[in-house]
């Protein structure tokens, strides 16, 4: 129940807030409908704004190990031994407190229904009035005769009158008055504040709200009477006669509401100057108290971009609950998990999976050796929907592809990670290697505008090897791509891509580019008479590594 209690209190105060303003500044003035306005619009600021917080970003230092364990040291020499006699007293004082919520809650719903049944009985007492009483229409509007009241009332478009105290030409000034209240739809403000009094009933000043709104109500009927010409003096002496008369219910307006000196002297109160409208802004400055004082901060490190932190309510941290498998379907142990510009991340488990609270606006890098990096724009995570308060996503990590040049070397690789970034799972997190492209170029490289586009590579600890190094798979490139050339008089070049298994046998040759098709079955046949190779290895378990290699025909 403390987040209901939270959210009354917050709202109680905006209530308070709102009203003071009201009673202060708009209360004596004659705009009665901008105040109409002002004290409808309040109540609903006063419930929505607690609902919506407004968040802000903090800048904090990011803790390093040995500030943790300075203060776990310092807090472990501050902690008492607590006995049994001090643990039943610790216990006893939270049984007391849940209690306490406990009896508060009670209280709180039992007033909240005696409210609202005391409304309940009065509507329907008087709907039990409507449905036994004769109705008759007088200038368009409904009238029931009754001698239950004796003071007029309306009733949503309906009007109550007692015939024994009224002739006919108070008949006209009553029916003019109940007519603004008709017309204006009075009674959607008198719902609306009823509902909130029986949310708020503990608070006084909801109920000086709901006071200020019929008062305002009768302030606007009585201008309307005036306004079509009858006397200020004979429409007074007809509300003095009225005095007798008691409310009844709350979504009645009565005619003799609030019925003293300070409502006849606004009735011929001078009008408002318009340039003293301007006291309505009083509002701005109510609003933006409650907005920070109910503010709530999201602490970022120093070490992440703040412009990025959460500040609105839709852009609040969650989890990610991720699992990464490979192309196909095992899962990858020890993936680098990074928040793209921080030293926030961790690795997986031996099942692919891991599990790390996003702050708003990051982006996820993914990498491992051997498999191409994957970069996540986490943008679209907020679209699916959480598990148990957990966002799920399932990452495929492909196997990465490596380049011969046409000199038949490996294009120079990032060097790997150092293995003691892949000890642990929980820890300090792992540093990933440097960012590269599609083209498995860093920042600095990518610069050069004139670097040819090449595809994705990732290194594994020990590449595969061709029997005699490079130099002899050059030799039998060179002689095999001379000889296709002379015997099929061959011209154009050839791309193709093929992968050496984790038994170092070529295997899943594809041609990607070709100038022709006899290019591409010559292609083929000169990567399939290669010799065995040495198959890579990654942490001293062979894998499989993809290639690709540029041929030419000349």
């Amino acid at each position: 129940m403390e987040p209901l209690f939270l959210f009354l209190l917050r709202s109680s105060i905006g209530i308070i807030l709102f009203y003071i303003a009201y009673w202060v500044f708009l209360r004596q003035e004659t705009f009665y409908q901008a105040n109409r306005l002002y004290l409808i619009g309040a109540l609903f600021l006063s419930v929505v704004l607690p609902l919506l917080p407004f968040r802000y970003a903090v800048a904090v230092e990011p803790e390093g190990s040995q500030i943790v364990f300075q203060a776990i040291n310092e807090t472990m020499k501050t902690i008492q031994p607590v006995n049994a006699a001090g643990y039943d007293a610790a216990s006893q004082d939270a049984t007391a407190l849940t209690g306490l919520t406990g009896i508060l809650t009670v209280i709180y719903f039992t007033g909240a229904f005696i409210v609202l049944l005391r409304l309940f009985i009065q509507t329907g007492y008087l709907i039990n009035l409507l449905y036994h009483s004769k109705i008759i229409s007088i200038e368009g509007i409904r009238i029931v005769e009754n001698r239950k009241f004796n003071s007029a009332f309306s009733f949503f478009n309906i009007v109550f009158i007692n015939p024994d105290y009224f002739d006919r030409t108070d008949l006209r000034k009553i029916i003019a008055h109940e007519r603004v209240h008709i017309n204006e739809y009075h009674w959607f403000d008198l719902i609306i504040s009823e509902l909130l009094t029986v949310i708020f009933w503990f608070n006084p000043f909801m109920w000086f709200f709901e006071r200020s709104i019929r008062q305002n109500h009768e302030y606007l009927a009585d201008r309307g009477v005036l306004s079509l010409g009858y006397s200020a003096g004979q429409y007074q002496a007809l509300l003095a006669s009225q005095a007798i008369g008691i409310q009844v219910i709350g979504l009645t307006n009565n005619l003799n509401f609030s019925l003293n000196q300070n409502r006849f002297k606004m009735m011929t109160k001078k009008k408002t100057p318009g340039l003293r409208s301007l006291k309505l802004l009083v509002i701005l400055p109510v609003v933006a108290t409650i907005v920070f004082a109910f503010a709530e901060p999201t602490f970022v490190s120093q070490g992440e971009n703040i412009s990025s932190a959460g500040i609105t309510g839709s852009q609040e941290k969650f989890i990610l609950a991720g699992e990464v498998v490979d192309e196909r379907g095992n899962p990858v142990h020890a993936v680098s998990v990074i928040l793209k510009g921080t030293t926030t991340g961790t690795i997986t488990g031996p099942d692919g999976k891991f599990e790390l609270e996003i702050p708003p606006g990051n982006e996820l890098v993914l990498s491992f050796v051997g498999k191409e990096t994957i970069f996540h724009d986490l943008s679209d995570i907020r679209s699916a929907t959480p598990v148990e308060g957990k966002y799920q996503k399932k990452y495929v990590m492909r196997d990465g592809v490596f380049i011969i040049d046409r000199d038949r070397h490996f294009l120079s690789p990032p060097p790997p990670p150092p293995p003691s970034a892949l000890r642990e799972r929980a820890g300090s997190p792992a540093t990933p290697p440097a960012a590269r492209d599609r083209a498995g170029r860093t920042e600095m490289e990518a610069a050069d505008p004139d670097e040819e586009y090449v595809e994705v590579f990732i290194v594994v600890e020990e590449m595969p090897e061709y029997p005699g190094r490079f130099s002899s798979l050059g030799q039998y490139i060179k002689a095999m791509e001379e000889m296709h050339s002379r015997e099929h008089s061959l011209k154009g070049d050839a791309l193709a891509g093929f992968t050496v298994d984790e038994n170092g046998k070529v295997t899943d040759i594809r041609i990607l580019e070709a100038d022709s098709d006899a290019i591409s079955r010559s292609a083929v046949e000169i990567i399939s008479g290669m010799d065995q190779w040495s198959p890579g290895r990654q942490r001293g378990k062979a894998v499989p590594v993809n290639f690709t290699l540029p041929l030419e025909f000349r």
